[in-house]
């Protein structure tokens, strides 16, 4: 005789298996581009049958891994105050952003990066935003499409 409490947990679960190996769906791409939510094994056993493939190309990383970059001027001047914006690519995909806030404050955040040409896509759970950049020497320029932001290259 078959429960029907067991039924019920039965019935969630493949629910829930089915909203989350749906190939592009925001709740796998959520969960497969921000390691901290799941573990590198989940990502290996899931992310490929959320339609995500695991690690980045060359060609998607474009020429950001293993740069460091310091905001050196924002155009128009955003309403947010800080003393410094620092912007650290990793060769997993992955762009560490550090903000001094005005008291000494330190934040840290993590996106997910790719490159597809001259545009950059960013994103996080729950954002996702393509900007146009363009490197020139130790010099990169970003058109977010409100901001035009000047990067100097620090490592």
């Amino acid at each position: 005789m078959i429960n029907v409490r067991h039924c019920s947990v039965l019935t969630s679960a493949l629910l829930l298996a089915c909203i989350l190996a749906i190939p592009g769906s925001g709740i796998a791409q959520d969960y497969c581009d921000n390691s901290n939510l799941m573990s590198a094994t989940q990502q290996i056993f899931y992310c490929p049958l959320m339609g995500k493939t695991l690690p980045l190309s060359a060609a998607e990383l474009g020429p950001l891994p293993n740069t460091k970059w310091k905001v050196a001027s924002i155009v128009p001047k955003p309403q947010r105050a800080f003393r410094s914006i620092s912007l650290s690519f990793q060769v997993d995909g992955n762009m560490i952003e550090t903000t001094e806030e005005p008291d000494g404050k330190v934040v840290t955040a993590t996106q997910r990066y790719r490159v597809l040409g001259s545009t950059m896509l960013l994103s996080k759970p729950g954002a996702n935003t393509n900007v146009r950049f363009r490197i020139d020497g130790k010099t990169m320029l970003v058109d977010t499409g409100v901001y035009s932001v000047i990067l100097e290259r620090i490592d």
